[in-house]
């Protein structure tokens, strides 16, 4: 799954990266989104 795209479509298509807010690590595009994730996501404008 799409971790942007599990939010809204336009973050998805514009999506850079995402980053786990605890563990400050960068986690992919495929990264499968789990109970209690709690993402920063990176999109350009």
């Amino acid at each position: 799954m799409d971790v942007a795209f599990k939010v809204h479509t336009d973050l998805g298509n514009h999506f850079i990266r995402a980053i786990n807010a605890r563990t400050k690590m960068v986690v992919g595009r495929d990264h499968p989104v789990q109970d209690g994730d709690v993402l920063k996501i990176v999109a350009k404008v």
